[in-house]
């Protein structure tokens, strides 16, 4: 039977705007980021922070001696410094600053306060085509309102939500406006922050394979010229300084956290925790970079996930162990699975809140020494463990699964019921 295209319907797919809510719901996320930065903000003005806040005074003090390059080649007292060169020049500037007068335990925290409203509104960005507008909306306020980065950001004084936000707008450059080379420099700057995304890059290289050779090449471009950039110098200059307290850097010898405290608990013996924490540590990257790739590769379209899965399983299955290590799958946790994610950032938050005030000598905060963690706030650190387990879980699960709808369509429940009617209906 032959039909008549004049009679036949044609209902072209809508373009994000058109989206019923869209506009609301990037709005609302916005408005639930800024209240979070007023408050993130009003933290780090009213209290000491960490001594990580101190630390990296100490740190400025010295860059502003021998200059954010020289650095590599010093040590501040007993610590090395072991961060990328974008800290070594926000120190320098905020170094000057504090000689005008600025404050710099406010200074030091604000790159992480606005980096965090911009990861809730790149969250919502990556996770509105996958999981529709009105749950990618309650991803993007988790994120905003999320007790982990408000503890992190706001008081405890550190650079891993910036990073965190570099390799967010990279997923989000390369998968959505497939702007491969602002993508591969966006990676670039979060390895100029930390070298902790370094498991994502796999994920991210393949993502760009799959789409063509050209957006590949376009990546490494750009990822790579501003590595050469930014690290450049250092490495040339004090090549064993980055080598030994940077690319070698294995945390501090403290294990409270995840596998090793498990292990600990359950009589595994001391060889296997000294072979753990040393000459295996790399297998830790090399199977949180793997999950993210493979992936990547069998759902290229889903890449935000992939990054998400080996930010979550490189905190999961790490040896070292830091407060402000909390903060790295904050919001990846979102991009893979909303309840899970909600768990870990409602419990792990809990506890920081908790540690911070215990550690300030009680409520409100205001300086907090680091100090070993009690009996009850490794229970609930090994809950917030254990939530983050589920949404590794749930993320390597997607591995194997099929996906059911184009990664390019339209979620159905965002669609006009005309719309839906059709995307619904079966071929013909």
């Amino acid at each position: 039977m032959q039909v008549d295209s004049a009679m036949v319907t044609t209902f072209p797919t809508p373009t994000p705007a058109a989206r019923p809510g869209l506009g609301r719901a990037r709005w609302s996320v916005a408005v639930a980021g800024l209240v979070a930065l007023a408050f993130k903000l009003f933290i780090a003005s009213t209290t000491a922070g960490t001594n990580d806040v101190r630390l990296f005074a100490k740190f400025a003090a010295e860059i502003g001696k021998v200059g954010p390059v020289g650095v590599y080649g010093y040590s501040v007292g007993t610590m090395v410094y072991n961060h990328g060169p974008i800290t070594g020049l926000l120190l320098w500037v905020f170094y000057r600053l504090e000689h005008w007068g600025a404050s710099f335990p406010l200074l030091i925290r604000m790159p992480a306060c606005f980096a965090d409203f911009a990861t809730c509104l790149l969250v919502f960005e990556l996770t509105r085509d996958r999981v529709g507008v009105r749950r990618a909306r309650w991803c993007g306020i988790a994120v905003a309102l999320s007790p982990v980065l408000v503890g992190v950001s706001g008081f405890h004084g550190n650079t891993d939500p910036l990073f965190v936000c570099f390799v967010l707008a990279s997923v989000w450059m390369l998968s959505s406006h497939r702007r491969m080379v602002a993508a591969g420099v966006f990676m670039g700057l979060a390895l100029c922050v930390k070298t902790v995304p370094v498991v994502v890059v796999p994920a991210l290289l393949v993502a760009a394979y799959k789409h063509n050779r050209r957006s590949l090449v376009l990546f490494t471009a750009g990822f790579g010229a501003t590595l050469a950039l930014l690290w450049g110098l250092p490495l040339l200059e004090h090549y064993q300084g980055v080598k030994q307290n940077v690319l070698q850097y294995a945390g501090v010898p403290y294990r409270p956290w995840g596998i090793p405290k498990i292990a600990s608990w359950a009589g595994v013996p001391a060889s296997w925790l000294t072979w753990w924490e040393g000459p295996g540590h790399n297998s830790i990257v090399v199977v949180s970079a793997g999950l993210g790739a493979l992936l990547a590769w069998r759902r290229p379209k889903d890449v935000a996930v992939a990054v998400g899965l080996s930010l979550a399983t490189l905190l999961l299955i790490n040896t070292a162990s830091a407060d402000q290590y909390l903060a790295w799958p904050a919001a990846g946790v979102f991009l893979v699975e909303f309840w899970s994610g909600l768990a870990y950032t409602l419990i792990a938050g809990a506890f920081l809140t908790e540690l911070y005030a215990k550690w300030s000598g009680g409520f409100p905060w205001g300086y907090a020494q680091a100090w070993y963690w009690t009996h009850e706030e490794l229970l609930v650190a090994g809950a917030a463990w254990g939530a983050l387990a589920v949404n590794v879980a749930l993320g390597t699960r997607m591995i194997f699964i099929r996906s059911g709808r184009r990664a390019d369509d339209p979620p159905v429940a965002d669609l006009s019921p005309a719309l839906r009617q059709e995307h619904s209906a079966p071929a013909s």
